[in-house]
């Protein structure tokens, strides 16, 4: 065999492997945002699975039954924080549309009295600066309502997708455990299904501490805010909790 042919033979495996190198990059990052929704839907459906079989010991109900419970709680769980959020929010920023054009107005007056001091900053601070700014800054932000509104779509079908995933794992977790179990050679089959059963146990823990861990956090900002007289002291601490 001559030395152009080994080399050949050399090279074709190499050339192969990094073609499919790449593409695998290519996929991955392609069907990475798939993935992270379907792991935000494995940890929400381990969090309902756990508080179903905290349901179904304590109150002896069927897996249905506890599931609905959990889900029926969840979601309600979820408008109470936007009740309790959105309207002080709704009205501090109503508050502060009202006094802008004020704000705005000594922001200009200021720049004037600046500029006039300093008549080198003539050039740069024109006649109704940051009012122009504005207005070019909100008919910017409604010049791209075609995007937004295919960003706000695109987000409810993401959340849709992962609400819908979470409750069939949920629901029937031994059924898609044994079907990617099943994806893996017969031998190691057991150690998958243990490796899998550890995983579930750790997640669950993480979940417990980390809601934990948002209670303790709302709890003790909303009891400080409250003890200093800070105005809307529940909202924060429910923000608090909610963005840790």
């Amino acid at each position: 065999m001559s030395a152009l042919t080994v080399g050949r033979f050399r090279f074709a495996p190499i050339l192969t492997a990094v073609v499919i190198t790449v593409l695998l990059i290519m996929l991955f990052g392609h069907a990475a945002e798939l993935f992270i929704l379907l792991f935000i839907a494995i940890l929400i459906s381990l969090y309902l699975g756990a508080v179903a079989d905290w349901l179904r010991d304590r109150a002896h109900l069927s897996r249905g039954v506890s599931l609905a419970i959990a889900v029926v709680s969840t979601l309600a769980a979820v408008v109470a924080l936007f009740w309790v959020l959105v309207p002080p929010v709704i009205d501090q920023t109503q508050a502060l549309i009202r006094v802008l054009p004020e704000y705005i107005a000594n922001w200009e007056r200021g720049l004037e009295r600046l500029a006039s001091r300093f008549p080198a900053l003539q050039g740069a601070v024109g006649e109704g600066t940051l009012l122009r700014a504005v207005y070019e800054r909100i008919t910017g932000a409604f010049g791209d309502v075609v995007p937004k509104v295919y960003g706000v779509l695109h987000g409810a079908i993401n959340v849709f997708a992962v609400a819908i995933m979470s409750l069939y794992l949920a629901l029937h977790p031994g059924l898609y455990r044994e079907w990617m179990i099943a994806m893996f050679p017969p031998i190691h089959r057991d150690l998958v299904r243990d490796v899998l059963g550890d995983l579930a146990n750790t997640l669950r823990s993480w979940i417990v501490g980390q809601l934990l861990a948002m209670t303790i956090l709302g709890v003790f900002t909303a009891a400080g805010l409250y003890l200093l007289e800070v105005p809307y002291w529940l909202t924060f601490g429910v923000f608090t909790g909610v963005v840790a």
